[in-house]
């Protein structure tokens, strides 16, 4: 399996700590900074809050500032005196733990430069609530600073921000209120859960690895992105609930030791997968009402045991490109549904699935299932063992082009005025091979018939 390069190495290069000048701005509520045992505790107002935590080369010391991120003119107090990049942080030191509560109004907060480390106290677990409000949370380092606007800002941060090494877990919950959290250039050894509230809610996580990850993002226009991610265990995403909401998940550029899990609710669903590694099973499923469709698209992954697809009503579109798996199971709900199986300039057999089984309900529905072939010479067949195609009620169609199938076939139009459409260059090697449909036409043929 492909194994991702992740950056470990920390950008940390400041010296913390500076004199105490004048303050220059007024403050914009005063958060709570304390430290109890080896854990340090950050509360903070129901105002909006700014802070950054910063690491150190040295294990278990932590600066933190309290910044303007927004550039209102109001700093963030820090136990009641101003603590920027200017004026100098509070240090802490022996901390293994970090306990974030940021409470209402539209917070940052960022957690970077915690450098791995193989020192007995190390960062463990870290919680971060960020509470009613619009909030941004940050772990590790984007180029861009979401939430934060002020340039100068911006340049302080990156002179000191880096990686994030926790060997324990990532949990941030959400609150009320438009929520976003970004993850970058980190190690999570355990588990990154993440646990939104109400509002349009977004996770995007890039060139990191975790032990798995966990995410919900419960109520609200949802959207999660993971991008060049490595996970040893499972992965699990679950976007929107309601019908009026729309879920995006996009997942690429990956390797999953274990489970893949995306669900989406009741409304409109845009969930992608290309580019990876699946040690175990994928698993996809909406719940989309009738007025909302449902696109899935799943390209050049490889599956090491089962693939299931499932959508509900809506006219859905499935589509499996360039992968493997060795069961596929795709299910569409009602409506006037798509599902494509496909692969392309690849110039050789290559085998999509041991067993195949592909059904859709009522609904006027289309499969095709083709290898890759252009205008009408044929390079490589889409494989299969055993491969079942069952359409529901009302008038479908199947087309079949460049596929091998090495046990048994079934083709079965169920009710409706179905067409079976035989593209050329399918070979179908086993005793038992069948075809229940009412008629043979070809299916472009017909939809032009119908305009």
């Amino acid at each position: 399996m492909r194994r991702n390069r992740v950056a470990t190495s920390n950008r940390l290069s400041r010296t913390f700590g500076a004199e105490r000048l004048e303050s220059r701005d007024l403050m914009a509520g005063d958060v709570s900074v304390v430290k109890s045992g080896r854990t340090l505790i950050i509360t903070g107002t129901n105002a909006a809050n700014d802070v950054v935590v910063v690491g150190d080369a040295v294990p278990g010391t932590f600066h933190v500032f309290g910044i303007d991120a927004d550039a209102s003119g109001d700093n963030t107090s820090l136990n009641g005196g101003l603590h920027d990049f200017a004026l100098g942080s509070l240090d802490f030191t022996g901390i293994r733990y970090l306990s974030v509560n940021m409470k209402g109004g539209n917070d940052f907060f960022m957690l970077t430069g915690v450098p791995v480390s193989a020192a007995a106290n190390r960062l463990r677990d870290v919680t971060v609530d960020l509470g009613a409000g619009d909030d941004v949370a940050e772990f590790g380092f984007f180029q861009e600073l979401p939430g934060v606007v002020d340039a100068g800002v911006q340049a302080d941060i990156e002179a000191v921000a880096g990686n994030v090494a926790s060997y324990g877990g990532v949990t941030v919950l959400g609150g009320s209120g438009t929520d976003s959290v970004y993850v970058a250039g980190s190690f999570v050894a355990k588990n990154f859960t993440a646990v939104m509230g109400s509002g349009d809610d977004a996770v995007a996580i890039a060139e990191s690895v975790f032990g798995s990850i966990n995410v919900n993002l419960e109520a609200g226009n949802a959207a999660f992105a993971a991008a060049s991610v490595r996970v040893t265990g499972n992965v699990k995403v679950h976007a929107g609930t309601s019908a009026s909401t729309a879920a995006v998940v996009s997942v690429s550029d990956f390797d999953i030791g274990g489970c893949l899990s995306i669900s989406a609710g009741a409304g409109t669903a845009v969930i992608t997968v290309a580019g990876g590694d699946v040690g175990r099973s994928l698993c996809i499923s909406t719940c989309n009402t009738a007025a909302n469709p449902a696109i899935i698209l799943v390209d050049v992954i490889d599956i090491e045991l089962a693939t299931t697809i499932t959508t509900c009503a809506g006219n859905d579109t499935v589509d499996f490109y360039n992968s493997s798996t060795d069961t596929l199971v795709i299910t569409t709900g009602a409506g006037n549904d798509t599902v494509d199986i496909a692969i392309g300039a690849v110039a050789v057999t290559t085998n999509i699935a041991r067993c195949a089984v592909i059904s859709t309900c009522s609904g006027e529905d289309d499969v095709h299932i083709s290898g890759d072939f252009v205008d009408n010479t044929f390079f490589g067949q889409a494989a299969f063992d055993k491969l079942t195609v069952a359409t529901g009620t009302q008038n479908d169609c199947v087309a079949i082009g460049a596929t091998l199938v090495r046990v048994c076939a079934v083709f079965d139009g169920g009710l409706g005025w179905d067409n079976y459409d035989d593209n050329g260059g399918n070979t179908f090697q086993g005793k038992y091979t069948r075809v229940l449909f009412e008629t043979y036409v070809d299916c472009e043929e017909e939809e032009e018939g119908d305009d």
